[in-house]
């Protein structure tokens, strides 16, 4: 609940109030209190549309719509477990394309690396000259 109250918060915040977001939704200001006291759920689409002005991803949006409306601890529980499996996915997938572009037979083989660096699993990659 802390999590929609934060989006509403922050989303209402952007727009100037309950009333101007309710407008912006296209909801009644009701549905906007009814939503921050918890007496009516978050819709997931209504979550999303205020994503951009709580300064969140949509997918973050969501996930607090789905998991606040959850039936029970089990369902909020096997959500998250989606949520989370979803996202490392991601990350590995992100990780591969890296170590695939920047091996020595990919795209951006001996591409050098911003100077910036200072993990030394990475700092291999850099001309030597240019290491700190």
């Amino acid at each position: 609940m802390e999590q929609v109250l934060s989006l509403i918060d922050k989303a209402s915040k952007k727009c100037g109030g309950d009333s101007a977001l309710a407008r912006e939704l296209g909801v009644n200001k009701s549905m906007v209190s009814l939503m921050r006291s918890g007496k009516a759920a978050l819709p997931v689409e209504l979550a999303v549309l205020m994503a951009p002005m709580a300064g969140i991803t949509w997918e973050e949006a969501a996930r607090v719509a789905m998991l606040a409306s959850a039936k029970d601890d089990k369902r909020a529980a096997q959500l998250e477990r989606v949520f989370f499996c979803k996202t490392l996915a991601g990350v590995v997938g992100m990780l591969l394309a890296c170590v695939v572009a920047l091996g020595p037979d990919g795209a951006m083989a001996g591409t050098k690396l911003p100077k910036v660096v200072t993990d030394p699993h990475i700092l291999e990659y850099l001309d030597p000259s240019e290491a700190r």
